[in-house]
């Protein structure tokens, strides 16, 4: 643990599950709704147009139920990922990623000044390590600088505020495309970098505050990329047109005798007329455990590629739940589930250039007070409480 925050931890700190299986991608929402996805209604970073294959990236919009900071009290928010656009509220919000215009990524709209002021970037651009791993590194500087310059002159701002959320996500960036080089000087560097910002975001509260300290999921290396649609297509399950006359692309070109289709991260979807256009009325039950019991013996040099496997009522529950993919794999670490829709490459794959670490549901935390979290959704009360 790095110098300042261990001065500010006095307690134990606790390990912690993310989220329920394969969605530590989005277990923020699970947090800032203290509900499950079958109720929040978000499944990943991409998901489908309703009655369509059309993939998006759902915003704010797609939230089912209503985030602490829309409680009535005054509340700070800043990079919290998903909200974008956010509606007003009492207080102050600047959505993290996706986040596509910054004109529209804050509320009130009068802190743009304050966003300008502090050269204020929503995220890392990670493209710039294709380039420079020092541009990489000198951009993560820059852009946790800037975003905890932001928090202060808010806290100065608004000083009667019930909850201040500060998120940091350079630390993802930074483990994505440099595990293999985080014990590294530069890393090092960086993570004490983010030390420090904690520990004066921490020093700008009250000594009698709670505190909360957490991550949304672990990270790991990354063995190889599981193309996840060929494996579908390889038991015949899957297909897609590749010709030139359709050019509509993506899973838009998915053809009617196809069964189940992936989205990452392991996110298997059933074709079926309630949910796609030209799906099937019925997919037999045989197909689906056939698949099932081939996924699990799915193995890379003697290494089983597969955890576990759920149907989403073991999952998820709530109103939104026939949303939901309708099998989830679980895979062990290292083994990163692609939802690529080529098929002329092998079922593994190397990951994309440059890409090194993977998300794991493996999480921490540390209350000041009150009782610990065991999952992600648990933390929403010691938030509100």
């Amino acid at each position: 643990m790095l110098p300042h925050i261990k001065d500010l931890v006095h307690n134990e700190v606790h390990p912690m599950k993310s989220s329920v299986p394969a969605i530590s991608n989005v277990s923020w929402t699970s947090m800032f709704t203290g509900t499950n996805p079958g109720t929040h209604g978000i499944y990943g970073f991409t998901d489908f147009i309703p009655n369509s294959y059309t993939v998006c990236f759902p915003n704010r919009y797609a939230i089912k139920a209503n985030p602490y900071w829309y409680n009535g009290h005054e509340h700070l928010v800043v990079n919290m990922p998903g909200t974008y656009p956010p509606r007003p509220m009492n207080g102050a919000l600047v959505s993290g990623f996706v986040s596509l215009d910054i004109n529209k990524a804050v509320q009130p709209p009068s802190l743009l000044k304050d966003i300008i002021r502090y050269n204020y970037q929503v995220d890392v651009d990670v493209t710039k390590i294709q380039n420079s791993v020092n541009l990489f590194y000198k951009d993560l500087h820059t852009t946790l600088v800037n975003r905890t310059y932001l928090m202060k002159r808010i806290l100065d701002k608004y000083p009667n505020w019930s909850t201040n959320t500060f998120i940091v996500t350079g630390t993802d960036r930074l483990l994505h495309y440099r595990w293999n080089q985080r014990f590294n000087e530069a890393t090092k560097q960086y993570l004490s970098l983010v030390d420090e910002s904690v520990h004066n975001v921490v020093s700008w509260c009250k000594d009698y505050d709670q505190l909360i300290l957490l991550s949304d999921h672990g990270m790991t290396n990354i063995v190889k990329e599981v193309n996840l649609n060929l494996f579908l297509h390889q038991q015949g399950v899957f297909n897609i047109d590749t010709s030139q006359k359709n050019k509509r692309g993506g899973f838009n070109n998915v053809t009617r005798d196809t069964m189940m289709f992936s989205l990452a991260p392991g996110r298997i979807y059933l074709h079926t007329k309630d949910r796609f256009p030209r799906g099937h009325f019925h997919i037999p039950q045989d197909t689906i455990d056939y698949v099932k019991q081939q996924l699990m013996k799915l193995t890379y040099q003697g290494q089983p590629v597969v955890k576990r496997i759920y149907d989403k009522q073991e999952v998820y529950w709530g109103p939104q739940t026939h949303n939901a993919p309708n099998i989830v794999v679980v895979p062990n670490d290292g083994f990163l589930l692609s939802g690529t829709l080529t098929l002329s490459e092998p079922v593994f794959m190397n990951p994309p250039e440059h890409l090194q670490g993977m998300h794991t549901d493996e999480a921490f935390v540390f209350t000041k007070q009150g009782p610990t979290p065991l999952t992600i959704q648990e933390v929403y009360p010691c938030i509100t409480n």
